[in-house]
């Protein structure tokens, strides 16, 4: 799969004008390099070194869109407003994608299932439209428990 996804982003890139950075771990800068495929993304592709926390959240912020196969980042895109394309069949976050935020693709499918995520990431927010951050909550739980407990301490 390495020279297949240095090849999708090549033609990702080339399809879509998209400027494509990535933010790569140091398991997979290692796996990337150990394949050889790291130089073979070319000038479009930065790999940073790895961040903190913070740092790769104000990342992800400032993003078209966030490619990944973590969960973690699938739902702090979400609640940041940044599509996130996420490489894998499957996620265990399924309310991103109800709400439009997450597009799961067969990393198998290559370029191509690439290229039709970003563009229908595209087509839904190119206005300027957003999802709803609700789908985890109003971030009202803190009063609605102290509600229901100040009955019972008086």
């Amino acid at each position: 799969a390495g020279p297949l996804t240095a090849q999708a982003v090549r033609k990702l890139q080339r399809s879509a004008g998209l400027e494509v950075d990535g933010l790569a771990g140091p398991r997979t800068r290692a796996a990337l390099s150990a394949a050889g495929i790291e130089p073979r993304f070319g000038p479009g592709l930065i790999i940073v070194p790895p961040v903190g926390y913070l740092e790769s959240l104000a990342l992800a912020r400032a993003a078209e869109m966030v490619f990944t196969d973590s969960g973690g980042l699938q739902r702090e895109a979400y609640w940041m407003g940044t599509p996130c394309v996420t490489l894998r069949r499957e996620t265990e976050w399924i309310e991103t994608v109800d709400a439009g935020a997450n597009i799961p693709i067969d990393p198998a499918g290559g370029a191509p299932e690439l290229i039709r995520a970003v563009a229908e990431h595209r087509r839904r927010w190119r206005n300027g439209g957003s999802w709803s951050p609700t789908a985890y909550g109003a971030g009202d739980a803190a009063e609605r428990i102290a509600s229901a407990i100040e009955p019972l301490v008086g």
